[in-house]
């Protein structure tokens, strides 16, 4: 199993070779013609530029930055999971690394502070079906819950956490965050 030395060298690895792919796209980008944008040697110049450098290079970017982004939380000494359910998110502590695709999750406890409670319902502006509230001032408190839902998930592909058979992802994070949707 990687450690999480390993982890921070592959993270600052791949910072290094995204910034090195970024600046190849600009340079390529600066050879273009120096003509107006509308005209045709520009747009002839500029569509091979983006099928032979600019696409394949934006797919390899992404791609990198989701594994560097992954490689960054695993190298960290505590993170978590927090399962995004649509609008809404749950967070969930890890509690075994089974593999490096497997993580055990145990779901967290969490409280509505009372300050956050009151700006809510200030919030509130009729209108719609009932009305609606401003979700940016939230604030939850989470805490690790011993009895709380314990679940295996694995990594897929597209670099995100689902429970076998599920369809729902968890996304790896530094801290664990509830946000929930008061509009639906």
């Amino acid at each position: 199993m990687t450690t999480r030395y390993q982890y921070k060298n592959r993270w600052e690895q791949l910072e290094s070779e995204i910034k090195a792919l970024q600046k190849q796209s600009d340079e390529e980008y600066k050879k273009l013609p120096n003509v107006s944008h509308e005209s045709k040697v520009w747009q002839k110049a500029f569509d091979k530029y983006y099928a032979e450098v600019c696409r394949p290079n934006k797919e390899k970017i992404e791609k990198m930055k989701r594994e560097a982004e992954y490689c960054h939380i695993r190298s960290l000494d505590k993170f978590y999971c927090n399962r995004h359910l649509y609008s809404d998110i749950q967070p969930y502590e890890v509690i075994e690394i089974i593999s490096d695709d497997r993580l055990k999750l145990r779901s967290m406890d969490f409280v509505q502070t009372n300050g956050s409670v009151e700006r809510l319902k200030e919030s509130f502006s009729p209108g719609g079906f009932l009305g609606h509230f401003d979700n940016s001032v939230q604030e939850w408190i989470c805490k690790p819950d011993e009895n709380g839902i314990v679940v295996e998930v694995r990594r897929r592909k597209d670099g995100f956490f689902y429970e076998v058979g599920g369809s729902i992802p968890f996304v790896l994070s530094d801290q664990p965050r509830r946000y929930r949707d008061f509009n639906f």
